[in-house]
């Protein structure tokens, strides 16, 4: 069974208060757990959701590096003296979003194309969470991984959404279209500048990778593309701030229905 190990006390607090998690397990010092539950008072109305293991500051460091080394993560330090060990969180079905558009349903949908850098992924997760993304597609293969480190950046804000891996990034896309979505590519060569698609349409922004942008699989497919246009000389911006410019311009003032 595949596990995850998540820090940050953000992240913590979101994973236990998560409904869809379960058989959680949290390692704290003393002093760690005593500072968590003066943060988040709340949390001790969901303590029949997880076990409570307090140790002395060696066993925890011993526990917490034997936690990375059995699910093959790099060592990287435990903020807080805190840290929650949960199943893994099952990607969504593909077929949850056409199931969503088929009862009509207006979706905001954001879509990772190769996307590996995981401070740029963490930071574009919670930031679609703060905008209120309904789901969060990636590729398949060639994707950030999950990691503690990720758990710490993205703040919790990947149990506010819905993460779903379709087998193929382009074909998704395609159905997308199909089903009268609105998908509107961010490409630094693109000729338009853009303007938000009527408030009545379902809406998925492709952000591609850092370095490549969007693939040429997914590019051939879409039907629209633009580019983020600033005044100053510099046009090219990191995938993660470009992200949240692109979500505030055509995605904010949308809800689902």
């Amino acid at each position: 069974m595949s596990i995850d190990v998540i820090i940050g006390k953000h992240s913590i607090y979101a994973a236990i208060k998560n409904p869809e998690r379960s058989g959680l397990k949290l390692f704290a010092t003393r002093e760690g757990q005593e500072a968590f539950h003066s943060e988040f008072r709340d949390i001790q109305s969901f303590k029949s959701k997880y076990e409570l293991v307090v140790l002395d500051k060696n066993a925890f460091e011993r526990e917490w590096t034997s936690a990375l080394q059995d699910n093959e993560h790099q060592y990287v330090r435990c903020p807080s003296d805190i840290f929650l060990i949960s199943p893994e969180r099952i990607a969504y079905d593909v077929g949850w979003i056409f199931a969503e558009l088929k009862q009509g349903r207006k979706l905001k949908i954001l879509c990772l194309d190769s996307l590996t850098d995981v401070h740029n992924g963490a930071a574009i997760i919670r930031t679609a969470a703060f905008f209120g993304m309904d789901a969060i597609v990636t590729s398949s293969k060639g994707i950030f991984s999950v990691s503690p480190h990720f758990y710490r950046i993205s703040s919790g804000g990947l149990e506010y959404t819905k993460l779903i891996r379709p087998s193929s990034l382009p074909a998704f896309i395609q159905k997308l279209q199909e089903s009268n979505v609105h998908c509107l590519g961010l490409s630094d060569h693109a000729s338009q500048k853009g303007h938000p698609p009527e408030k009545n349409s379902s809406i998925c922004l492709v952000i591609g990778a850092e370095d490549k942008g969007i693939s040429n699989a997914v590019l051939r497919i879409l039907q629209h593309t633009v580019c983020l246009d600033g005044p100053g000389v510099l046009k090219t911006l990191n995938a993660s701030v470009a992200a949240a410019l692109a979500m505030e311009r055509f995605c904010s003032g949308r809800s689902g229905q």
